[in-house]
Formats: C-alpha cells, structure tokens, sequence
C-alpha cells in the first residue's frame, strides 16, 4: 500500500508472533509527538499524532510504554 499523504495513517502495520509460551498482545509503536511540519507534512501533524495517540493508550487495557530518545 502506497500513501499520497505525509500525514498520519491510522492504518497499524500488524506483526503476528505465535509459538508455545507466547503471550497474546499487541505491540503499537506510535510516532513521536511533534510541533513543527517538516517538509511536506501537513499543517495539522501536531493534531493529527496527538488524536491518534489519544486513541491508542485511552483504552482501558493499555499498557503504556515510553521511551524517550535524547541527543546529547
């Protein structure tokens, strides 16, 4: 699938891992939070992440992860 938009998709790319003691779970990596367009990114990217990761860890039964990448 090829998208037109430098936007946000709210398509989820699925990864199914299966076998003998494995948990059932879903892993969402959601992008980082953003200020700022970059290039061809649309006006409303900051909108459009913070809505799409309000709709992720909002349910009831996420479990929230962060990791925060600094450069030094």
């Amino acid at each position: 699938m090829v998208l037109t938009s430098k936007g946000v998709s709210k398509l989820p790319i699925n990864l199914k891992i299966y076998g003998p003691g494995v948990l059932n779970l879903t892993l969402v990596d959601l992008p980082g939070l953003t200020k700022v367009p970059v290039g061809d990114q649309p006006t409303d990217i900051e909108r459009q992440i913070k809505n799409l990761v309000v709709d992720y860890v909002s349910k009831p039964n996420a479990y929230v992860h962060l990791l925060n990448i600094g450069l030094v």
